[in-house]
């Protein structure tokens, strides 16, 4: 049984979420979810499943090897 091939969203549509992410109730929080989703191909319930550390420390890492 073959699995379904996943969506991908149009440069526009992503631009179309963010403008409406940065015009929500949560502005940073959704802001972050969309990114979360397109970036790093999370989904709703991985995203959901995150804690603090975790994105702070992938945050921290990535400021690391700037540098």
């Amino acid at each position: 049984m073959a699995g379904k091939q996943a969506k991908t969203l149009s440069a526009d549509h992503i631009d179309d979420l963010l403008f409406f992410a940065e015009r929500s109730r949560h502005p940073l929080r959704n802001r972050l979810i969309v990114l979360l989703s397109v970036r790093a191909g999370l989904r709703a319930a991985e995203i959901a499943k995150l804690s603090w550390d975790m994105v702070l420390g992938i945050c921290s890492a990535s400021y690391l090897t700037q540098a």
